[in-house]
């Protein structure tokens, strides 16, 4: 598996986790007062702003540790190969960064798939608060709708590395 595969499946991972733990966090900060307990803004901010500081701890910590699997993996293959055995590992093949045209194919159209939903989600967030609803009820919205669209652009990304992309 590619390493860029491996990076998009750690981000949704890393996401899944995140919005799951959001999810838990503010059912258990809303406790049986449905909808009237996002009146508490700040209690509402708190929660989406320690998942995002969660977030980017675990993406840190998930880039090192697919390093570090990486290099073991590479050296222990290599070390079993008996045509390779004893050479040097070319670490940066195996973490190859470098995009083609195709790799920024791919990241172009997935961001538009990604924008296009935090863009519905952002007019959810607008619609929640002419229908009279909480502005924890908007921030929750928008908030759903950055995650949402982090899957999905990610979810896109898997599917044209594995179909190939149509220019077009």
């Amino acid at each position: 598996m590619e390493y860029k595969v491996r990076r998009i499946i750690m981000t949704l991972v890393v996401v899944g986790i995140v919005y799951l733990n959001f999810v838990f966090k503010v059912n258990g900060f809303l406790g049986n007062q449905g909808l009237e307990g996002f009146a508490d803004v700040k209690g509402t901010a708190i929660i989406i702003l320690w998942n995002v500081l969660l977030m980017v701890i675990l993406m840190i910590v998930g880039h090192i540790l697919l390093h570090v699997i990486g290099a073991i993996g590479a050296s222990v293959k290599n070390e079993i190969n008996p045509e390779t055995r004893g050479q040097d590992i070319d670490l940066e093949e195996l973490f190859d960064d470098v995009d083609d045209e195709m790799d920024k194919l791919i990241n172009l159209k997935s961001s538009q798939v990604g924008f296009i939903m935090v863009g519905l989600g952002f007019v959810l967030g607008l619609a929640s608060i002419l229908m009279d609803y909480q502005f924890g009820v908007m921030l929750v919205v928008m908030y759903s709708s950055f995650m949402l669209g982090e899957v999905v652009e990610a979810a896109y990304k898997l599917v044209m590395y594995h179909r190939g992309v149509i220019h077009g």
